[in-house]
């Protein structure tokens, strides 16, 4: 995410922590450790009221970006991947690709998230973007089956040709 303003976020997964970039100077200028929340993949960011939203094992994370300090943490689906935030509507998502489910959350202010719903998609269903005007919700996907021959856990699967499929929600 980014704020508009110089600086640029970023999640750490490796240390459960968001680093914040000045990217005038291409500098880290705050580190701040994400507490449960994680392994964080994805990222997005309410700019008017300064508030990232990463996603973490299990959950999506409220972060303060002045400060760092967590708001709030709210339960997802399993494999969460991806995060978007729809300033028009409030409304933040996590896409969570292992079990196939769409994580709605609602800004309700500045420090108050609530779950609206997890709904269901399509396993697999991990990248996801955003249509500001709207509020369409996009995730691609495909029929995976078992790949004999993987040597790592990320050559566990093989994509089945001609299924690749991409999903709108509409709000």
């Amino acid at each position: 995410g980014a704020d508009g303003k110089g600086i640029v976020y970023d999640n750490i997964e490796s240390t459960s922590e968001i680093v914040a970039i000045d990217a005038r100077k291409a500098q880290i200028v705050a580190r701040w450790p994400l507490g449960t929340c994680m392994s964080p993949s994805g990222l997005s960011m309410d700019r008017v009221n300064r508030r990232l939203f990463t996603a973490c094992e299990r959950q999506l994370g409220v972060v303060d970006a002045d400060n760092g300090n967590i708001i709030a943490t709210v339960p997802t689906g399993a494999g969460t991947d991806a995060t978007r935030f729809d300033s028009r509507t409030q409304l933040a998502f996590a896409s969570n690709g292992r079990d196939g489910t769409l994580t709605v959350v609602r800004e309700e202010s500045p420090s108050v998230f609530t779950l609206v719903q997890n709904t269901k998609t399509e396993s697999g269903a991990r990248t996801m973007a955003l249509d500001p005007g709207t509020g369409d919700v996009f995730l691609v996907t495909a029929q995976r089956r078992i790949n004999p021959a993987a040597t790592t856990p990320r050559e566990r699967y093989q994509v089945v040709p001609g299924t690749f499929a991409v999903l709108v929600m509409e709000p």
